[in-house]
């Protein structure tokens, strides 16, 4: 290696004896998991390039679906929760200001809640809902970075 203003450079050297590969089918160019059409050499067998890009699809497809299918839950809950704390800050805003808004059954149309004590509360209450959802990731990065013993010592103070 060399060593030159601010950079790292690596040096080497293909003449090299101890190597007994052939750089027709390796080296950097190589890709390690997909042979692409420039690769192929001329006796490789067409139906296990089908076989091999129908196994990549289906690898694709499903990381794809286990991403969405553990993301989805989250997002649909969001919603319905948000919507649910924004009535209870504004059935107490109205309770206390105005309490004619107040329709049959005791529901408040949701766009009465859209002042800005109700929006201004809300945001406040998602902000500190996102610090404390964070908060077990920081622990689990805390436990990686400087140990469990330290992390568990400060947790019980």
């Amino acid at each position: 290696m060399r060593r030159g203003q601010g950079t790292i450079s690596l040096a080497i050297d293909t003449n090299d004896s101890e190597h007994d590969h052939d750089d027709s089918t390796s080296g950097e160019a190589t890709p390690f998991l997909f042979r692409s059409a420039s690769t192929l050499n001329e006796e490789s067998d067409p139906e296990e390039e089908v076989k091999a890009q129908r196994l990549r699809t289906w690898v694709i497809l499903l990381i794809v679906g286990l991403i969405v299918s553990v993301d989805l839950p989250s997002v649909l809950q969001s919603s319905p929760t948000v919507r649910i704390i924004e009535d209870i800050y504004c059935r107490a805003y109205y309770q206390q200001n105005d309490p004619t808004k107040f329709g049959v059954g005791g529901t408040i149309e949701e766009s009465f809640c859209k002042v800005d004590y109700v929006q201004a509360e809300l945001a406040f209450l998602k902000g500190w809902m996102s610090f404390f959802n964070h908060l077990p990731g920081c622990a689990v990065y805390l436990e990686k970075r400087q140990g469990t013993k330290h992390v568990r010592f400060r947790s019980q103070k």
